[in-house]
Order: C-alpha cells, then structure tokens, then sequence
C-alpha cells in the first residue's frame, strides 16, 4: 500500500469551527489513502473531528488533539513509526495493518488494534474498541485494547499468541492455535515503559483459538501503573468547548 500525503482542508475548517468536540490527528504509514480517510470517517460518526497529516509531521504540542496512527506492519514502516516520539512512547492510538505472523515479528509497538483486511467493517470494529479511550481516564473495570506477543505455559507445553486486551482482573488472549487448556495456566508478556509480567490465571471461555483469562491473584503493581497511567501516556486532554 502507497503511503497518503492527504492533508484533510474540510476536516481542518471543521475543527475550526466546532471546538467542543474531541478532535484528533491521524497519520498512515504505508497506508493507502482510500484507506486512511475510511479510517477518518469512522472516528467522525462519533464525533470526534478528523485532521489527516502527512507522515512526519509533528503537531504543536497544545494538548488540543489526540493523535493516531494506522501503520502497515513491515520494517520499514515501523522504523519510520519508531522514529515519531507522539508513538514510539506509547502516545497515541495505534492501529496495525498486517497479520499475527507479522505482528509476532514486531512485539511491544503499542498496537491497539490488529487488521489483517483494511475492510470497512473491520475499520469501524476497530474504531469501536478505541474510541471510548478518548477524553476520560481508565477505571478499574475498563479494558485496554494492546496487541503484543504473549507466551501460554500449560505445564507441559509453552504456546504463543498475541494479547486483545488487559484489566485489572484478566485478559483476552489469541493463541496461534485452537486447544484444550487445563484450570491454570502462566502467561507471560511485555509491555511499553513496563517490565516483563508473568502470572497466573484461569481460563474462563474460549472461542477457537481466542481465550479470556481471569488472573488468579491481584494484578501486580506493574501492570496496574500502566492501567492507571495509560490514558496520560496517550496525552487526552479533553477540548474546553467555547462558551
């Protein structure tokens, strides 16, 4: 996919107008532009005001937008995505555009969400499980959307995966393969600005290869710093609307 260059003059003049939205910034990376502005129509059905920049940009650091980034899961886009400080630090939402094999090769970017097919449905399911991120701070029932390699030790076989999302409590989890699992299980994973953590949890249900775990002790304070933090580290700050 060709990277866009499209800088979005309607959505600017909108967010210029409406100040009482949330309004974000969204950047591709080797992602093509028809793609990118299906990307932008689905945050704006929530009202949230699109601006499209072209790849390198930085904007002002005015704390009046939220930044996102649709990034084609390859070397060279996620070297130039490792190059943009808003991302490489765990700022921003992210959305990946490749397979689990892909994403396996590139752990611990700070994928909110992955998309093997850049369909709109697919697009709008994404956006779904992201934007209630933005504007408001993380409470202790909320689970955050995080794309990273994962490893499963039942005991007697190590198995890996990805993550779907963490909590305070549990997780969802893929597995690169659909099997039984026994009443306990290790799973170990890393994350952004966080140490490696490995607990231990049960699993609760299961539909093919994707499980959902309970932990079975406390989370440990690692993982709850990141919970807690996460949504300063993506750099919310809610618009003041005009009175």
């Amino acid at each position: 996919m060709q990277p866009t260059g499209r800088n979005d003059t309607h959505s600017s003049a909108l967010i210029a107008e409406k100040k009482d939205h949330q309004q974000l910034k969204l950047v591709g990376i080797d992602i093509a532009a028809d793609v990118l502005r299906i990307f932008a129509s689905c945050f704006e059905r929530r009202n949230i005001l699109v601006m499209i920049e072209r790849p390198g940009e930085e904007p002002q650091q005015n704390g009046e937008f939220v930044s996102a980034c649709a990034v084609a899961i390859n070397s060279n886009a996620v070297a130039s995505f490792k190059s943009m400080p808003r991302f490489a630090d765990g700022r921003g939402l992210t959305f990946g555009i490749g397979s689990e094999q892909q994403m396996l090769t590139f752990p611990n970017i700070g994928v909110n969400v992955l998309l093997d097919e850049c369909t709109e449905s697919n697009i709008h399911a994404a956006i779904d499980k992201t934007a209630p991120l933005l504007g408001r701070n993380m409470t202790p029932h909320d689970r955050i959307p995080i794309v990273t390699r994962m490893s499963l030790d039942t005991g007697t076989v190590s198995l890996n995966g990805l993550t779907l999302n963490l909590g305070h409590g549990g997780m969802a989890v893929r597995l690169r393969r659909a099997t039984d699992l026994p009443r306990r299980v290790r799973i170990t994973w890393s994350l952004q600005g966080a140490n490696q953590i490995s607990l231990e949890a049960t699993p609760r249900w299961h539909s093919g290869r994707t499980v959902g775990l309970q932990y079975v002790s406390a989370a440990p304070d690692a993982l709850k710093k990141w919970l807690r933090t996460y949504s300063v580290r993506l750099a919310v700050t809610p618009v003041i609307p005009h009175r």
